[in-house]
């Protein structure tokens, strides 16, 4: 099933679970799509509405000042990722990044499929958050662009294989592959509760307080 931004809606935010990628901007890969469906939204710990979301992640080819390539403890690469609202609304960010990496305005009634953005290369600009009283540092994406065409001969080859997730025609091996914080993510959304809770463990009873 396509998914489709549509211009509507508000701005996106960033988050990621995995060893923290150093501060700077790097040769990156979009190589994983995640459809989190329509979330509930909150204001003032409030629900006031829904919104469809989709998380971008990005794997990061970094090298040292040596030229030396830089990988995780486990020996992988780096990878962050970037949640949006699936929405082209005149300030979106999901706007702002497509019309910098594709290097063109959308026109105002214009809609863009995210099929597309997989496999794109770009740079991504990283930067780390102020530390937290228990010392936590988060690395957030604060900016896309188009790779340099001084660097086109040079992109890497990417690592990771290329994976689109559906929340309406999920591939349940890859949700098995997710981290319990995006499945619990998931479970939270519109499409995902109509599974109901005999088809999938994160899936919350209608008891629970979700607005739908």
């Amino acid at each position: 099933m396509a998914l489709i931004a549509k211009p509507a809606g508000p701005a996106g935010s960033s988050f990621d679970a995995y060893e923290n990628p150093p501060p700077g901007t790097h040769i990156g890969r979009i190589y994983k799509i995640i459809d989190l469906g329509t979330q509930p939204r909150e204001w003032d710990g409030k629900i006031i509405g829904t919104a469809r979301k989709v998380r971008v992640a990005f794997e990061l080819h970094i090298e040292d000042d040596q030229g030396n390539k830089l990988f995780t403890k486990d020996n992988r690469p780096f990878s962050l990722s970037k949640t949006y609202t699936l929405s082209l609304s005149p300030k979106a960010a999901l706007r702002k990044d497509i019309e910098s990496l594709t290097g063109k305005q959308l026109g105002e009634n214009e809609e863009f499929d995210m099929h597309n953005f997989l496999g794109k290369w770009c740079m991504v600009n990283v930067q780390h958050s102020q530390p937290k009283p228990d010392g936590t540092v988060f690395a957030n994406i604060v900016g896309l662009t188009p790779i340099p065409r001084a660097m086109a001969a040079t992109i890497p080859n990417g690592i990771n294989n290329l994976e689109f997730f559906d929340v309406e025609m999920p591939d349940m091996a890859m949700f098995e592959r997710f981290t319990k914080r995006v499945k619990e993510t998931i479970a939270l959304c519109r499409e995902w509760q109509k599974r109901g809770p005999e088809n999938n463990p994160f899936v919350k009873t209608k008891n629970d307080d979700i607005p739908y």
